[in-house]
């Protein structure tokens, strides 16, 4: 199936985006300290952006246009977003070449 403008709608009643924030690490055995990792992972999600507040986002990866159902949520806390970019149609469509 060919990608096409038509196929795409920016009138969608949620906002895609693209959301790089830092997850927490662990390390599930026992471990020596001089091995123990250093930092966060750095994470990238893409989704639909369903809520925002001052604490949190809350995205989807999935919304049922008929029935406004929401699939696959998504809660990051806002202390752990470094930048949120907005997706146009355009944006996807490129990601898709």
């Amino acid at each position: 199936m060919s990608l096409s403008v038509s196929t795409l709608s920016d009138n969608n009643k949620y906002s895609c985006v693209f959301v790089t924030w830092e997850d927490s690490a662990t390390v599930d055995a026992w471990t020596e300290p001089a091995e123990i990792p250093k930092g966060a992972n750095t994470i990238h999600s893409v989704g639909f952006l369903v809520r925002k507040n001052e604490s949190e986002i809350a995205l989807a990866h999935s919304h049922d246009t008929h029935s406004d159902d929401l699939c696959g949520i998504l809660i990051i806390p806002a202390s752990a977003i470094l930048s949120i970019e907005f997706l146009s149609s355009k944006h996807l469509l490129d990601a898709c070449k």
